[in-house]
């Protein structure tokens, strides 16, 4: 993954997974534009945190927030767009988790703001009833260079998600690999097993290492099959 993006909000730092936006002019013909741009809100799907309080926020009817997302590039030298979002009110929020799914649980966000700045450009926008104007009361609570990338845990468990202490040749099995900031990243893994030996997407394992794995979320589930071991 070339590009990840972040949402700061609360002094937090979360993981986007997916966002988009749509400014809006009418026009004549398709042609000539006949009113001013409209920012039309923006819409994501976070990573959820139980240290994010959403709840608040959505059944305050007037509390708006300052934020930005920070959008890295791996292949740009490491150069950080930043879009900074001014009075946002969180007018629709939708939490989805599945007990069946390897996606990790999720919020799916609307946000109305009321100006928006591009740090790649020299203008921003403005609806009417924006009242937060210098981008100084957005600040950012991290950067990349400060953040601390580590793997936290990793075990085995069946697929029901019961931590195994053994399993025979024929089980198929999960790796839970939790990690914090590593997401893009390759990473490897050693299983360490004497007595057996794993398929992993068809292929075994060689010395029961996982290789240059990339992290995709902070809790992967990784689908293994223990086979017997070669001599």
């Amino acid at each position: 993954m070339s590009i990840q993006a972040k949402l700061l909000i609360d002094d937090l730092e979360v993981n986007i997974l997916d966002f988009n936006f749509t400014i809006n002019r009418k026009s004549l013909n398709n042609v000539t534009p006949t009113n001013l741009p409209v920012f039309k809100g923006i819409n994501m799907v976070i990573e959820s945190r139980k240290d994010l309080n959403l709840s608040s926020w959505s059944f305050s009817k007037n509390e708006t927030k300052q934020l930005q997302i920070h959008i890295y590039s791996r292949i740009n030298n490491g150069k950080i767009r930043k879009l900074y979002l001014f009075d946002c009110h969180l007018v629709n929020w939708n939490t989805k988790f599945s007990s069946v799914s390897n996606e990790p649980m999720h919020e799916t966000l609307g946000i109305s703001c009321g100006g928006v700045k591009d740090s790649n450009s020299d203008t921003e926008y403005s609806a009417y009833w924006r009242v937060t104007f210098d981008k100084e009361d957005v600040e950012a609570t991290s950067t990349e260079k400060d953040v601390e990338k580590k793997v936290v845990n990793y075990q085995l468990t069946d697929a029901d998600g019961y931590e195994l202490d053994e399993y025979e040749v024929g089980d198929n099995i999960v790796l839970h690999i939790e990690t914090e900031n590593r997401i893009g990243d390759k990473i490897t893994i050693h299983l360490e097993d004497k007595t057996h030996d794993f398929l992993y997407n068809g292929k075994v394992l060689e010395n029961d290492k996982l290789s240059d794995y990339i992290i995709n979320s902070n809790l992967e589930k990784i689908e293994l099959e223990v086979i017997s071991q070669s001599s």
